[in-house]
């Protein structure tokens, strides 16, 4: 396979035109495959946390995307099947993404996270989950907005909050600033900037 890119490097670029390039990316990227640490084959047991966090890292320094986490559909398209595997073994995107400190990208990735029957009775859940979406967004002290619960990969919590008795009762359950037109009124956001909410 080498020896194909150099082939296709060496051969003069107007023999192929506009091809050459999409040619020698094409090989590039079966050389990148072929190469990936994921295609090699790990003991049972392997995906320790322990391996994750150092399989991750090397993922994320190889890509340079320092502190983002890689959706899904990232390390499938890169032929890290057995990595994206091993996240969802050890609690999925967004709880490895919180345990190893890593920003989710949460514009390109839509995850959804499934739970066990009667999660959101517990107030603790809730709270936390509601707390990590609002640091995600980056307003660690405002009421995410139903989008953003949405963006997050929790579509049902949503639902959730209309029963627990709406966003405001919710926001004041787990000490979150909610105000008219999706919790974050200017208000909120000129007190948070200055240090003054608490």
């Amino acid at each position: 396979m080498q020896r194909c890119l150099e082939v296709i490097e060496s051969t003069p670029q107007h023999l192929y035109g506009d091809s050459h390039k999409e040619a020698s990316e094409l090989a590039k990227q079966i050389l990148a495959r072929l190469d990936a640490p994921s295609k090699q084959i790990r003991a049972k047991g392997y995906w320790t946390i322990e391996n994750l966090q150092k399989e991750l890292e090397a993922y994320i320094e190889g890509h340079g995307t320092r502190g983002l986490m890689p959706t899904s559909s990232e390390l499938e398209e890169t032929g890290q099947v057995a990595l994206k595997s091993a996240i969802e073994k050890h609690g999925g995107f967004i709880a490895v993404a919180e345990r190893f400190g890593l920003q989710l990208n949460t514009q390109s990735q839509n995850i959804v996270v499934p739970r066990p029957r009667g999660f959101w009775q517990d107030d603790d859940n809730l709270v936390h989950t509601l707390r990590v979406i609002a640091q995600m967004n980056g307003t660690p002290h405002v009421m995410p907005t139903a989008q953003e619960i949405k963006d997050a990969g929790y579509p049902g919590l949503n639902k959730v909050i209309a029963r627990r008795g709406g966003y405001a009762v919710v926001a004041g359950l787990a000490g979150l600033h909610y105000g008219y037109g999706s919790g974050k009124t200017d208000i909120f956001l000129k007190q948070q900037v200055h240090g003054q909410l608490a």
